[in-house]
């Protein structure tokens, strides 16, 4: 089953253009959806503020109150594993939302069938998608709970008073783990370094550094060591490289 989010606010074309294209193009690809329409975009972040992201997010561009590429942006620091589809009746557009990870560009102005290919093959692409995930026991009023998270929506680690946390962008998790130096020799390898004495931090969720704090995508600012100031920096101009080299 996939799970698709259609943000749009003409209610009229979700329910009677976009069903029957999202329908038939699933057919076509053999895969099972699940469609979800929003008419305002605030709706869709809250859903995923509380925990209950997409598959696939469809995202109309020119919407009220909150525009599709400012919500595309805020849907991104929450969750990096979801599809993105852009749809617009500018063309032009298309060239002001590669930076949020699209995975598709539908012009509303275009053939339905061309349309309908195009998700023809993200939902074949989605299908074959197989993001990193790590597992967790974590402690929720003392009683440990087995926790699944993407391995980039995990921010940063800390351990502070005998106690090891785990911070996403909305939330901050107490680990059953006791001992920072298995969490830290299990990610250093994978994008993470201490940023300091206990701070084990994700690279690619780091927004600013100053002289001695680090700010996460989130705003939480973290302590950041002169010894580890000249490692961060980089090791982010060497991940700004290969992105663009991509």
């Amino acid at each position: 089953m996939i799970n698709v989010a259609v943000c749009d606010d003409d209610l009229n074309f979700l329910k009677t253009t976009m069903t029957e294209i999202l329908n038939v193009s699933a057919k076509k690809a053999k895969k099972t959806i699940k469609i979800t329409f929003f008419t305002d975009g605030r709706k869709l972040l809250h859903e995923f503020k509380n925990g209950n992201p997409f598959d696939i997010v469809i995202l109309d561009i020119a919407m009220p109150h909150i525009n599709g590429k400012t919500l595309a942006e805020q849907l991104r620091l929450l969750n990096r594993s979801f599809f993105l589809v852009f749809m617009t009746a500018y063309d032009e557009e298309v060239f002001n939302t590669i930076r949020y990870s699209i995975n598709a560009f539908i012009p509303k102005s275009h053939d339905i069938a061309l349309v309908q290919n195009e998700l023809i093959r993200v939902f074949n692409e989605y299908a074959k998608y197989n993001p990193e995930y790590e597992i967790f026991e974590i402690l929720r009023d003392g009683i440990p709970v087995t926790y699944k998270i993407m391995k980039d929506d995990i921010l940063a680690f800390c351990f502070l008073n005998k106690i090891l946390y785990m911070k996403t962008y909305n939330e901050q998790f107490v680990l059953r783990e006791r001992i920072f130096n298995n969490i830290s020799d299990r990610f250093k390898k994978d994008g993470f370094m201490e940023c300091y004495r206990n701070y084990l931090i994700n690279i690619n969720r780091v927004r600013e550094v100053s002289d001695d704090n680090v700010i996460l995508d989130n705003g939480d600012e973290l302590p950041l060591s002169k010894r580890s100031k000249n490692s961060l920096l980089k090791k982010l101009n060497c991940s700004i490289i290969a992105e663009v080299n991509c």
